[in-house]
């Protein structure tokens, strides 16, 4: 097999870990989680916890220690496409949201509940969290 049948190989069978070892830690940490819920025991809790996080810190060490780069561009591109889609559906989210909950509270036409002051507010910090990401990189790209 040539070079490029060997990376590609060894991508899709890193990749195949990395996806094992996260939807692993991810669905046994939520069968613990539930578990401990319905029978009460804090230690069933504290156990679902700790597999999640054994589940995707294995995740990162994969692919840290994989001798290929496990994204090929175009996976790359895909995400990068999905990420700016869904930032600018939180962006009109917001940007829709957050007069009209404010108007509807001063004019006490309506009595806002305080999930949707969190989710104001969660958007937010999204956008500003977005925002110096974006001022950092494009620092550090040029």
């Amino acid at each position: 097999m040539n070079e490029t049948g060997n990376v590609l190989e060894t991508r899709q069978k890193y990749r195949s870990w990395m996806n094992s070892a996260m939807g692993a830690g991810i669905a046994l940490g939520a069968a613990l989680l539930i578990a401990g819920g319905l029978l009460e025991r804090d230690l069933l809790v504290v156990g679902g916890v700790a597999v999640y996080w054994l589940g995707i810190l294995s995740y990162g060490v994969i692919r840290w220690r994989a001798p290929v780069e496990v994204r090929d561009e175009r996976e790359a591109r895909i995400s990068r496409e999905a990420s700016e889609l869904a930032l600018n559906v939180l962006a009109i989210a917001l940007i829709l949201s957050a007069p009209t909950v404010t108007v509807l509270t001063v004019t006490g036409v309506y009595v806002v509940p305080e999930f949707y002051w969190g989710m104001v507010t969660t958007l937010a910090l999204v956008g500003m969290v977005v925002g110096v990401a974006n001022w950092y990189v494009e620092r550090q790209r040029s």
